[in-house]
């Protein structure tokens, strides 16, 4: 019986402490809304950046249909991967050459700039890295090309023109001036 009431005894004082420290809190808070990034917009040319307006950065990727899965079932896709559309999102870091687009509008080449990285390209144009080597294997060095010279070195030099259409990749692309005729390891679809 005094084991019983020990216990009790216990549990009550480790129950006050516990109490006791959450006395003074304040209830938790609501939790926050989510915040949109903002940009600075354009500044006028008599204005200064600290009086640039702000508008919202909207995430142009999120409403594109993006690469899909592999499926070999189907002829129109690059060894299995298929991108619908890209979507230039603009300069960035890494990412700071020209886009190159179609008759419709679409991006259709890349320009490469000094400092430009295949992985900030293809996040650039809501793609991916592996897709947009791809893209490229019959006419630079690459993973996806039985003859390519410098198997695994997908190398940019300022200058380089990056194919991004899935039907271009025999005639569209150079690497620092040389054009290459590599035979890709991968299923292509048919040219134009």
């Amino acid at each position: 019986m005094k084991r019983h009431r020990l216990t009790a005894l216990a549990a009550a004082v480790a129950a006050t402490v516990m109490l006791a420290g959450c006395a003074d809190t304040e209830p938790p808070a609501e939790p926050e809304s989510p915040v949109e990034s903002t940009a600075p917009a354009s500044v006028e040319e008599s204005g200064t950046a600290d009086e640039a307006t702000t508008e919202a950065v909207v995430d142009v990727c999120a409403g594109t249909k993006g690469l899909e899965a592999r499926s070999d079932s189907s002829q129109d896709r690059v060894a299995g991967y298929i991108q619908y559309e890209m979507v230039d999102r603009g300069p960035m870091p890494s990412a700071n050459g020209e886009v190159i687009v179609d008759d419709e509008g679409d991006p259709a080449a890349y320009i490469v700039a000094e400092g430009d990285s295949p992985d900030a390209i293809a996040e650039r144009l809501c793609t991916d890295p592996m897709y947009l080597e791809m893209l490229n294997s019959i006419r630079r060095n690459s993973n996806y090309a039985d003859e390519s010279s410098g198997m695994g070195a997908f190398t940019l030099f300022p200058g380089d023109t990056l194919n991004l259409n899935r039907f271009k990749i025999a005639t569209v692309g150079d690497e620092n001036g040389v054009v290459y005729d590599y035979t890709p390891r991968i299923h292509i679809p048919p040219q134009d």
